[in-house]
């Protein structure tokens, strides 16, 4: 789960929705300033279904201790968080093999800085036992990732695209959707820029700039969509922002919740 104040309020996306705006990303994405996604199928998975293994949390989430809510997404257990994604991960190579290898490099990318791209402050030491889980973990996934990567060699449709350089290309890409449904739905269309942005195959990565223009408005610099304005609305719920007594007692607020559309867009 997204967490947010909001109005006064706790605004809630589901991972589910955030991958449905990623894929929103990607149908629309390849103007004058950057390539079309290829291969585009693969990719639209690797988009909508990127952090699909929330889906079964989501529907009973623990809360954390220390805010009586839902655990925020940057702040879940590792032991929780990994058994999600390697549920996901499963899911998605299981549909298509590119698309697999993505997911897996993002489940992997959040432990590793993304690969590097993207440092981040840690917020908590793991014990032991959780850097042997990580590290079992990483082991496990870039065994899969070799086999994947192997299997869409062997597709004609996914073969031109195989090679490191166009994988790394298209990692990044899926790490950039990723970072700008986060600033749409999570960090509430706030100012801030967004790198690498790997625009062109080939050609050096660039900075995409965001300006928040209102609190439902993303200016982008270079603008990467087919259209402008480009709305990109995210579905999300509001509950009171308060501590909640059980697990049962949030799920009843949410299931009261009725599903509103945050009328997200994207200028050039």
């Amino acid at each position: 789960m997204i967490l947010r104040r909001y109005r006064g309020q706790l605004l809630i996306v589901l991972q589910t929705d955030h991958g449905r705006q990623c894929a929103a990303f990607v149908r629309h994405w390849g103007d004058g300033s950057c390539d079309a996604p290829a291969p585009r199928e693969p990719l639209l998975l690797a988009a909508a279904e990127h952090d699909n293994g929330w889906a079964e949390w989501e529907a009973a989430p623990p809360l954390d201790p220390a805010t009586g809510q839902p655990w925020q997404f940057t702040e879940l257990p590792s032991d929780q968080h990994i058994a999600l994604y390697r549920r996901g991960i499963a899911r998605s190579a299981a549909q298509d093999p590119y698309g697999g290898l993505l997911v897996s490099m993002h489940g992997v990318g959040l432990y590793n800085d993304r690969y590097g791209t993207w440092p981040r402050p840690v917020t908590r030491d793991l014990s032991a036992d959780q850097q042997a889980l990580v590290a079992a973990y990483v082991a496990e996934q870039q065994a899969l990732q070799a086999r994947l990567r192997a299997a869409a060699a062997r597709d004609a449709r996914h073969a031109p695209f195989a090679s490191d350089a166009a994988v790394w290309h298209n990692y990044k890409l899926l790490q950039l959707w990723d970072r700008l449904s986060l600033q749409f739905c999570w960090r509430g269309c706030t100012s801030g820029t967004i790198a690498p942005a790997p625009l062109r195959a080939g050609a050096p990565d660039v900075a995409l700039v965001c300006e928040g223009d209102g609190e439902a408005t993303l200016r982008l610099s270079p603008y990467p969509f087919d259209r402008s304005p480009l709305p990109l609305p995210v579905t999300a719920r509001l509950v009171p922002d308060r501590c909640y007594a059980s697990i049962e007692d949030f799920l009843a607020t949410f299931a009261a919740a009725e599903a509103i559309e945050v009328p997200l867009r994207a200028v050039a």
